[in-house]
């Protein structure tokens, strides 16, 4: 009841979103220590949390800023949709997409000569300088019962892709050829660099302890919850590029949670469930392509050591896996522009993710604690045709720096 409450409170107050959204920018300008991603990322520390039920009536408040930069892409170089490889995005060229190279085709049989002489595309054209991301997330936590703790999740993200100059220059050529040909609003030209600078959608979602050891958690996106910046919210114009923070579907959550406090040692277990949505994708060679996203189940395990010195450890690994998604629209069925009209199960694409999260906490007093974190990808299947985490690109190691503040 409490939950519906909060929610039906939100839908009444635009006010409420505006100020948020404020008060997110200005955080995100205090706690930068970097730039960030621009694709819409479905793994974060709020998926990984360590489980938490609050006395009644007491506040937590955590913000944390996350930090990491994309460094491997998955290429289809045959166009079957089936042969991955994995390639470092600076190494990266124009001849790893079948697209380009359908274009390079489409404008020699119709360009002839002048093409071949003025204005041929470069294969081996580099396409990205950075791919860069941080994110300032803000959880406020409730205690509404002994047993009842409900939440708010919600960050900020700046975004930051950054294309070479040769890549620009392949653009151009791109777009004077299409215009040659008549076609010019097939194709827009890109920037040097695509920008989001954006909150994201905010979760609401309650934990409940049901048994000593046992807790049932539910967290979801909706309605007006979804103010991020979605992929068909974005603008794409000539030379003018955003890239998304939202997404264009209800997300619903729902984990089983299980743990055991043994003296100074937390032991912990997660599963749960996601339901996903129908997205939309238009970047690199993904062209207007409406997807299905296939659902995800989570499992997860981890410890937490409290040591005397008002320091803690904690370590936890987790396993998402990830249904085959579908897609229909755009150029889903060939690279150059022809999409199926039905729903069409994506090759490759139900993709798993194993993560281990390793972090210390720093107690200064009763109410304050610091701590940082330090997230490795263990396996990640890079596969699958939408530009995501999971999917078809990968982090570096994902870095965490914050501090929660309790209120008992």
């Amino acid at each position: 009841m409490a939950l519906t409450q909060v929610l039906q409170a939100i839908k009444r107050s635009d006010q409420y979103v505006k100020q948020l959204h404020i008060t997110l920018k200005r955080l995100k300008v205090e706690l930068r220590v970097g730039v960030s991603i621009g694709v819409l990322v479905l793994v974060s520390g709020n998926l990984m949390a360590t489980p938490n039920i609050l006395p009644k009536a007491s506040w937590e408040i955590e913000i944390y800023s996350e930090n990491s930069m994309i460094d491997t892409m998955a290429v289809n170089k045959s166009g079957d949709k089936v042969t991955w490889e994995r390639i470092g995005i600076r190494d990266l060229k124009l001849g790893d997409f079948e697209l380009y190279r359908r274009y390079d085709e489409y404008f020699q049989n119709n360009l002839g000569s002048f093409y071949e002489e003025r204005n041929q595309l470069d294969s081996t054209t580099k396409l990205i300088e950075s791919w860069l991301s941080q994110v300032t997330y803000i959880n406020i936590y409730y205690g509404l019962t002994q047993r009842v703790t409900i939440f708010l999740n919600t960050s900020y993200e700046n975004t930051v892709l950054d294309y070479t100059s040769k890549y620009e220059l392949e653009s151009k050529k791109i777009k004077e050829n299409f215009q040659l040909l008549g076609e010019g609003s097939r194709y827009k030209r890109l920037p040097d660099k695509a920008v989001g600078d954006h909150i994201n959608d905010i979760f609401l979602g309650a934990k409940i302890r049901v048994l000593k050891f046992f807790m049932l958690e539910f967290k979801m996106t909706a309605g007006l919850l979804r103010i991020g910046q979605d992929a068909k919210e974005k603008v794409v114009e000539e030379q003018v590029e955003e890239l998304q923070t939202g997404r264009e579907y209800n997300e619903w959550h729902a984990y089983i949670i299980g743990d055991y406090q043994m003296g100074p040692l937390l032991i912990y277990g997660k599963t749960g469930y996601i339901w996903m949505g129908e997205s939309y994708q238009r970047q690199f060679d993904n062209q207007d392509i409406q997807i299905d996203l296939g659902d995800r189940s989570m499992t997860q395990v981890g410890a937490k050591l409290n040591s005397p010195f008002k320091t803690n450890i904690e370590w936890n690994i987790m396993n998402l896996k990830s249904a085959a998604d579908k897609y229909k629209g755009g150029n889903s069925k060939t690279a150059f522009h022809d999409g199926y009209d039905v729903w069409t199960q994506v090759p490759e694409s139900d993709t798993h993710l194993r993560i281990l999260q390793i972090k210390v906490g720093i107690e200064l007093n009763s109410y304050l604690t610091v701590y940082g974190s330090s997230n490795q990808i263990l396996n990640h299947q890079l596969t699958g045709q939408l530009y995501e985490f999971p999917g078809r690109i990968e982090p570096e190691t994902i870095f965490q720096l914050g501090a929660t503040v309790n209120l008992y």
